[in-house]
């Protein structure tokens, strides 16, 4: 977070906008805001095991956590997809990152919730836990002028 004045400033405005610090006026040309995700994820491949077996495995991820395994540890012994950072995404954005079904899911989840995701077109199922609160980041460009 900008403690500057300037940077408060600049985080509450819009395009279009004119203000002034001090003696410098700015107008904000252009203003983009970004809203990123992060969770965690296991992947269970549906082209290897059966709806049936994928609806037990399911069970079992999830009474192991309740018991106290770590999500990281569930993540490196399930997951189907040779991921090796423990199932975290890192922060994201944009279907070009993950599924839209994960995407959509993920945004519409509170923080540590735990819920499933399954993509049935590529048969790809993932038992999700959301680890972060969304972060909002907020790009300005400005014009500044000098004087009064």
């Amino acid at each position: 977070r900008d403690t500057t004045l300037i940077d408060k400033r600049l985080l509450k405005q819009n395009k279009g906008d004119v203000f002034s610090v001090g003696y410098v006026t700015y107008k904000v040309v252009e203003a983009t805001e970004t809203v990123n995700y992060r969770c965690s994820y296991i992947f269970l491949d549906g082209g290897s095991l059966s709806k049936s077996e994928i609806d037990e495995l399911k069970k079992v991820i999830l009474k192991k956590h309740s018991d106290g395994v770590s999500w990281e540890k569930l993540s490196d012994e399930y997951t189907m997809d040779g991921n090796t950072t423990h199932g975290d995404t890192g922060w994201f954005f944009g279907e070009e990152m993950v599924p839209k079904e994960l995407q959509d899911a993920v945004k519409s989840h509170k923080l540590n919730d735990i819920f499933f995701v399954d993509v049935p077109e590529r048969q790809w199922n993932y038992i999700v836990k959301k680890t972060f609160d969304d972060q909002i980041k907020k790009d300005i460009t400005v014009l500044r002028a000098n004087g009064r």
